[in-house]
């Protein structure tokens, strides 16, 4: 069963993946998911086809973009059970995605700014001689 979605704090401007350390790995997951979808609407998606043609990969990276804008600004079905399962308010995760995408300067500060959350795999560390 789904748990209900908790008020987001008014501290946050928008959603991450690290809003509070005390989410559970399936939270910490689906808020990656809002997180990635909110960048995909503020900057063209990076994609490699291989030996795509450049028009062609614009193209994907533009559709890809109003992709993640349209699922953010008409939440459906989807939009709701993905925020409910990251633990949040589908209602403030819209508004933030209408305020964000809204204002093109914080739309391009958002896209430059670092991901919070856990730094990626590396590999292993090497171990002192």
């Amino acid at each position: 069963m789904i748990r209900p979605a908790r008020h987001t704090p008014p501290s946050h401007r928008f959603t991450t993946v690290s809003d509070d350390q005390r989410a559970t790995p399936i939270e910490s997951l689906f808020r990656a998911v809002i997180d990635q979808a909110f960048r995909d609407a503020v900057t063209l998606p990076k994609l490699w086809y291989g030996r795509k043609s450049p028009g062609h990969l614009a193209s994907a990276r533009q559709r890809l973009q109003d992709e993640a804008r349209r699922w953010l600004l008409s939440p459906g079905r989807d939009f709701r059970l993905i925020c409910d399962l990251a633990g949040r308010d589908p209602a403030e995760v819209h508004e933030q995605a209408r305020r964000l995408l809204g204002d093109p300067e914080l739309a391009a500060a958002y896209a430059v700014a670092p991901r919070v959350g856990t730094p990626r795999y590396r590999g292993p560390k090497e171990r002192p001689a």
